[in-house]
């Protein structure tokens, strides 16, 4: 179990701690957007490791990478029930998970099944959200930026990341179901990103980007679901 915390998560739980997961949403009120906001992203990054304290949701992308290390360390197999398994019992032991998922029940394989089978048809995955005709735009948008992600550096991948996420906090025209969907997977292909350029995690930007689509489904339900139906798609690819 992990008890210990960085501060972008913690600053998140702080929040997250008062509300069940299934009332996240109002963790986004446009209208109390915090004025560091007006600033470049790269302001308030946090050294030189993936949190962007600008997004409400940056915890979704820390406890994605704590998951999946958990996961991976004591996995009981590959196939997708045994990784479901694996994840849901790496995230209901994780202390920082349970603060934000009062009422989980866990995913599963069904669902996780799903999202690999269209994880090359990613309208498919972006339809199937509640998200508005606006959002569904901005999250096909994002697709396109991580085609690119690849062919940069850590630090140019990261920028291009923490600015879409600017625009996504300050769009006032995005409701905030769009804005949960949209920034739990921006916060996981973050993290993600830093992963696969550092300390020797896993180099598959494929898998990742199926964890994002992943993130991207269970997000449509709550942040809890975001994170371990990421983590199961990427590690069940």
């Amino acid at each position: 179990m992990k008890t210990l915390l960085a501060p972008g998560l913690c600053l998140a739980l702080l929040f997250a701690s008062c509300t069940t997961d299934s009332t996240d949403d109002a963790l986004y009120n446009t209208s109390n957007t915090p004025q560091a906001a007006e600033v470049t992203p790269f302001f308030l990054r946090i050294g030189s490791g993936p949190a962007n304290a600008n997004n409400v949701y940056d915890y979704t992308g820390e406890l994605y990478n704590e998951i999946l290390d958990d996961a991976i360390a004591n996995s009981t197999g590959t196939g997708v029930s045994n990784v479901v398994t694996d994840v849901n019992t790496a995230a209901t032991s994780n202390s920082a998970f349970t603060a934000i998922s009062l009422g989980y029940t866990g995913i599963t394989t069904t669902t996780v099944s799903w999202v690999i089978s269209n994880s090359s048809n990613d309208q498919t995955i972006i339809n199937s959200t509640g998200a508005s005709t606006r959002g569904k735009q901005e999250l096909s948008d994002f697709v396109d930026l991580m085609e690119a992600l690849p062919n940069r550096t850590y630090d140019e991948g990261y920028d291009a990341i923490a600015a879409f996420e600017h625009d996504i906090i300050n769009d006032s025209t995005l409701n905030s179901l769009d804005k949960r969907i949209i920034l739990s997977a921006t916060s996981i292909a973050r993290y993600s990103l830093y992963r696969t350029f550092n300390n020797g995690g896993d180099k598959s930007w494929t898998k990742h980007k199926t964890g994002v689509y992943g993130g991207i489904t269970g997000a449509d339900a709550s942040t809890a679901k975001g994170v371990t139906t990421g983590v199961s798609s990427s590690l069940a690819q």
